[in-house]
């Protein structure tokens, strides 16, 4: 069992002679009149008493005792929560252990004193004193050291905080980096933040004890500037100002504020994200304007007028110049390849890229103001400026910040790098040399390449642009493809309707569609035109001697009716009806005549609407030429006379009629398709090995297309010919 401390053993002082003095109060002897034996009796009683009166006291001493380690274990137990429990004090980090330290001081002596105003009598509570004053002299010093710890981590996380605060604070007004006063000093949004930054960064170097002329310090200094200038070097690389970042990064090595790792690693993501954005404009830019240029180039320069007149200086300057063409521009003749501008009064003078203003003095005419760009290498320069106010000596300005109004008359406008002056223009080119108005857009993919060669002097960088160019017009070419089977698909879609023709393709899709493909339409057209006039000739000859008489009662030649027949054969036409064969006419109305009289009309005067009726009539005429032919040569290729005509034709109704049905569905493997009906089609088949291929199974987009090319490649397109295209198609594209 634990061993009681001795502040709860109760203690009694001695008297001398050892007697304790909380005794029973002394008793004056009454004279002794009894026996001695009853005197010694009385004496023996009296010790009795004595005896039992210590027994009680330690009884009550150990009740005492036991109540005072009860209480002091219940007092330990909540004290113990307020410390350690789960929302205890011992927990609380930074702030929060300073706001609730007082608060669980008071907690913790609360507890003492509500366990000592529920013990029942002085000696408990005397006991659990001595314990409970113990107890709060250890406690105060667990959450004084705890007070004193989470106080210095406070004070460091705040200050880090803020740090990381007005880095992006100082980032994103970047723009003001380069402020300063009236006494040349650092000022502005930017300086002051990044001045707030590293007064935090001294506060923790002394909470830390770190001397300020040590390593330590200067690198925690330097880790502040390091990302300042890592965050300026984004946001300029993400405008592309690339020469401005990286002199951004060289200044601020050169001041000391850049370790050589953080040094080391900004310049060499400048150079890489300035050569990358220069082959993707450079590519770009050559396509389409025959320029190798772009604003990672330059200063990513903007015009400084909005919709003014603009033109070069010529030999002589024009005091009073006036543009009737908006933006007149004209090769200079001068050395300083000066612009006039001619603005709108009122209208913004903006400034062309980032940069500071150097000077603003009286001229000839107006106002001349210089601004220093950015990149560190070039100026830009405004001649007789007249306006309602003026940019000041040491402004900072961004591209496109607006710098003044302009007034009356013409502003001059130029640019020069390292002291020499060049095109304005050309601020953006890879080559400032070469001249804007010898640019053109290329023509083709040969001519921007060669546009890359003249222009960029880089063996490399040519290169890469050369093979961006390539790959840029290798997409193009690609899209181009794109468009077109598009176009394609959905002039095929158009075609496929009953009656139309090249004509119903749209303007807007046809301008997508290939000269080609357009040629192939109309001679497709013209190929089915010329079909169905023949179909029409075959079935009746006497067509093309026959006048067709009008509305109006006036007479013209069949051949005038049919449009759209290719020329060829509109000429074949009209040579057969400058000599027409009356042989096959005579012998298509004897034919006809036969027809009717066994009761055929259908074959005599077919529907044309019917594709049967039609069909069938057509192969019955077509077999009846080969047949009449047959006759002829049989006969010495003498013309046959009108008895042996009738007996021909006799004949061959007799020998066709009842096996009709089978004899028209016959179809030969070496029939030209081109000569084939609708019927014909929708029953052709080649077997190859034991598959049979249907002709029908071709779309009817895709038909007419694959016939020409086909042709156009020399190949034969017979049936059998055919279906093998076919079926090897099908293979490649599953």
């Amino acid at each position: 069992m634990p061993t009681v401390p001795s502040s709860f053993v109760p203690q009694a002082n001695l008297q001398d002679g050892g007697e304790v003095p909380l005794q029973a109060p002394g008793v004056e002897p009454v004279r002794n009149l009894a026996a001695d034996q009853q005197v010694q009796l009385g004496q023996a009683m009296t010790r009795a008493g004595n005896v039992a009166w210590n027994v009680g006291s330690n009884i009550q001493d150990s009740i005492d005792e036991a109540g005072a380690k009860e209480a002091h274990s219940q007092a330990m137990n909540s004290s113990q929560e307020l410390l350690r429990g789960k929302n205890g004090y011992l927990n609380t980090q930074g702030k929060d252990a300073e706001v609730s330290f007082q608060a669980t001081d008071d907690a913790l002596t609360q507890v003492a004193n509500n366990v000592l105003d529920s013990l029942p009598n002085e000696t408990q509570k005397t006991l659990f004193r001595q314990a409970a004053s113990r107890d709060l002299f250890t406690y105060r010093g667990l959450t004084n050291n705890h007070r004193n710890d989470q106080a210095k981590t406070y004070f460091l996380k705040e200050s880090s905080a803020r740090i990381e605060l007005l880095i992006p604070q100082a980032v994103n007004v970047a723009n003001t980096r380069n402020d300063v006063d009236s006494n040349g000093n650092p000022s502005g949004p930017f300086n002051l933040a990044v001045e707030t930054a590293l007064v935090e960064v001294d506060r923790i170097a002394r909470q830390e004890g770190i001397p300020r002329d040590s390593f330590q310090y200067q690198t925690m200094k330097n880790n502040v500037w390091g990302r300042v200038t890592s965050g300026v070097v984004d946001d300029l690389s993400l405008q592309h100002q690339f020469t401005a970042a990286e002199k951004y990064v060289v200044s601020q090595n050169e001041k000391g504020l850049l370790d050589e790792k953080t040094r080391d690693s900004l310049l060499k993501q400048v150079r890489s994200g300035r050569y990358s954005q220069e082959i993707v404009e450079g590519a770009q830019n050559v396509i389409q304007t025959g320029a190798v240029q772009g604003i990672s180039f330059g200063g990513n320069y903007k015009l400084p007028f909005e919709d003014a007149p603009l033109r070069n200086h010529t030999e002589s300057e024009p005091t009073n110049y006036v543009s009737t063409e908006a933006k007149d521009i004209r090769l200079t003749k001068r050395d300083d390849y000066a612009i006039y501008a001619n603005p709108e009064p009122g209208s913004p003078l903006k400034s062309p890229g980032d940069g500071k203003v150097t000077s603003v003095e009286n001229g000839e005419d107006g106002i001349d103001i210089s601004i220093a760009m950015a990149n560190g290498t070039d100026v830009v320069e405004f001649k007789n400026f007249r306006g309602e106010f003026q940019p000041k000596v040491g402004q900072v300005v961004s591209a496109g910040e607006v710098l003044a109004n302009n007034g009356e008359g013409i502003v001059t406008w130029k640019m020069k790098e390292n002291g020499k002056y060049f095109d304005p223009r050309a601020s953006n080119y890879a080559n400032r040399s070469i001249d804007p108005e010898t640019v053109r857009p290329p023509s083709d993919e040969k001519e921007a390449l060669q546009a890359v060669t003249d222009q960029v002097e880089d063996p490399t960088k040519r290169e890469d642009i050369k093979n961006k160019v390539r790959n840029d017009y290798g997409n193009i070419r690609h899209l181009q493809s794109l468009d077109t089977q598009r176009a394609v698909g959905l002039a095929y879609s158009i075609l496929a309707k009953d009656g139309a023709t090249a004509a119903n393709i749209p303007p807007q899709l046809r301008k997508n569609l290939p000269p080609a493909f357009l040629k192939q339409i109309n001679q497709d057209f013209q190929e089915n035109k010329d079909m169905e006039t023949k179909e029409k000739l075959i079935l009746d000859p006497g067509l093309l001697t026959r006048p067709v008489i009008d509305d109006n009662g006036n007479a013209t030649s069949w051949i005038e009716t049919q449009q759209g027949i290719s020329p060829k054969y509109r000429l074949e036409l009209l040579k057969q009806l400058s000599s027409p064969n009356e042989k096959i006419e005579f012998e298509n109305e004897m034919l006809q005549s036969a027809l009717i009289a066994n009761k055929n009309s259908k074959l005599a005067f077919p529907d044309m609407t019917v594709e049967s009726e039609k069909q069938a009539a057509m192969e019955f005429r077509v077999g009846f030429r080969d047949y009449m032919d047959t006759q002829q040569k049989a006969n010495g290729n003498v013309q046959l006379d009108r008895n042996q005509t009738r007996k021909a034709i006799d004949d061959y109704i007799m020998e066709q009629l009842p096996k009709r049905a089978t004899v028209y569905g016959f179809i030969n493997e070496d029939m030209f398709v081109e000569n084939m009906t609708q019927p014909q089609w929708e029953k052709a088949f080649y077997t190859l090995g034991k598959t049979k291929v249907y002709l029908k199974d071709i779309p009817q987009a895709q038909r007419q297309h694959m016939i020409t090319l086909m042709k156009n490649r020399g190949m034969p397109t017979t049936v059998k010919d055919v279906a093998k295209a076919w079926n090897e198609y099908q293979n490649q594209t599953k």
